[in-house]
């Protein structure tokens, strides 16, 4: 019985042992540490550096299943979604249209011009992050700089440091629709 009371002395060497064993888990760290709190309390031993500890890991874990919970709300279903598409299909198209009737529009680069290159880029063309279409440029050449650019020669959209979990690094679209090739080589005339 001495071995143990002389063992429970050490509170901060077993919750290093409990988190050094169990490391990201943070119900587990939390329900080993409960488990030996019930040994001081049988014992009737004060254990305070434990108990903070148990509340430092409850808090830990509301926080957890706060931004579990936030991440299942933000998710949007498949209704929504293919509702939030056909509305950027249509918004596209009446954009489209309106640059077709007013041939003007093109030679001042006007936002009905670039919104329309944007919305047939991101929904037609390829699937872009909203950061990598905001300070895109648009270039007769290739470039070495940490930029991402159309490249109105080779017809190719370019992405550095693109940010998807499959590919880090540069990743080239084909422009193959040739009206919008169009509108975005009149940008540079």
């Amino acid at each position: 019985m001495d071995d143990i009371f002389t063992l429970l002395q050490k509170e901060q060497e077993i919750i290093n042992l409990i988190e050094d064993k169990y490391k990201t888990n943070i119900s587990s760290i939390s329900s080993k540490l409960c488990g030996v709190l019930k040994c001081y309390t049988v014992l009737n031993l004060e254990s305070k550096l434990l108990k903070d500890k148990i509340q430092h890991y409850k808090v830990l874990m509301k926080i957890k299943q706060d931004a579990d919970k936030e991440k299942l709300m933000d998710k949007k279903s498949i209704d929504e979604g293919e509702a939030i598409l056909s509305h950027c299909k249509d918004e596209m198209n009446k954009l489209g249209e309106k640059v077709k009737n007013d041939i003007q529009l093109l030679t001042t680069w006007d936002i009905t011009v670039q919104l329309y290159c944007v919305l047939k880029i991101y929904l037609d063309i390829g699937n872009l992050r909203g950061d990598e279409v905001v300070d895109m440029k648009i270039l007769d050449t290739d470039t070495e700089d940490k930029i991402n650019y159309i490249n109105t020669t080779t017809k190719k959209i370019t992405i550095k440091n693109e940010k998807t979990e499959k590919s880090q690094g540069t990743r080239i679209i084909d422009i193959e629709d040739k009206k919008t090739y169009g509108y975005i080589e009149e940008r540079i005339r």
